[in-house]
């Protein structure tokens, strides 16, 4: 047997490609009164991908996410690199200000945001400029559930484990505490 022939790359995708199968039926998220099921979950992730790439985010293409721990956080996870595309996670607990820097720096070309901060995500797009498309999640009628509601599934393989699937950014400080 060749190494080709029993290789898998490591990656969040593929373990969620195997439990959506395996444990298809079984609990993958509580989110408050929702829940979803693997096979839910997965199908959820997929057509996230394919809602991307219907808004014409190609392959190492960024999308930003300011939300809390929710459940579009956690498909934002896998629905990204789902279409091939590069995963931006906001703090939110950053300014607009910072959020915008974060950002045009890299490079976002969507944000998806939760309800609770569409004042905070209107003022990054205007601080941006054009061509950051927004969406809104976190209730059942916002463009988040239709673009999932309206889209096809969509998976592109990922063959090498080492390549780039997220941009984090720090938020912390880097100076000495008090008293040192």
């Amino acid at each position: 047997m060749s190494a080709a022939a029993s290789f898998e790359a490591l990656t969040p995708t593929s373990f969620l490609l195997r439990s959506g199968r395996v444990y298809a039926d079984r609990d993958a998220v509580i989110d408050g009164e929702r829940r979803f099921s693997y096979a839910e979950f997965l199908d959820r992730c997929l057509r996230l991908g394919g809602a991307l790439r219907n808004m014409g985010v190609a392959e190492g293409g960024r999308v930003a996410v300011l939300a809390p721990n929710t459940h579009v956080l956690l498909e934002a996870h896998y629905g990204i690199p789902f279409a091939g595309a590069v995963l931006v996670a906001l703090n939110t607990r950053l300014t607009a200000a910072d959020l915008s820097f974060i950002v045009a720096h890299s490079g976002a070309q969507v944000l998806i945001y939760d309800f609770e901060f569409e004042g905070v995500a209107r003022d990054v797009a205007a601080q941006v400029g054009g061509g950051l498309r927004l969406v809104r999640a976190g209730r059942p009628d916002d463009q988040y559930e239709h673009l999932l509601a309206s889209s096809g599934p969509y998976h592109r393989a990922v063959t090498d484990e080492r390549g780039l699937l997220s941009i984090n950014y720090t938020s912390g400080t880097t100076g000495k505490p008090k008293g040192v």
